[in-house]
């Protein structure tokens, strides 16, 4: 596989993953936003949430493999 198959094959990563830790976070600060100390920490992780799914909108722009993919990080 060349840089330019690879890329292609981690930026079909980087979404799909990207867009899993946006969804815990946002869960997490659910759970965690009635608890006391926990409006600040929900706060940041709704804005980290946020900031992940502009990345992967960033990210869908570009060429990528769809489907599955092997965990596979070089």
């Amino acid at each position: 596989m060349d840089d330019l198959e690879k890329i292609k094959h981690l930026i079909g990563h980087w979404i799909e993953h990207g867009r899993e830790h946006a969804i815990v976070y946002e869960e997490w600060a659910e759970k965690i936003q009635h608890h006391d100390g926990g409006a600040e920490i929900a706060s940041a992780l709704t804005k980290a949430a946020k900031k992940l799914y502009e990345s992967v909108e960033c990210l869908m722009a570009l060429p990528h493999e769809q489907g599955h993919h092997r965990h596979h990080h070089e």
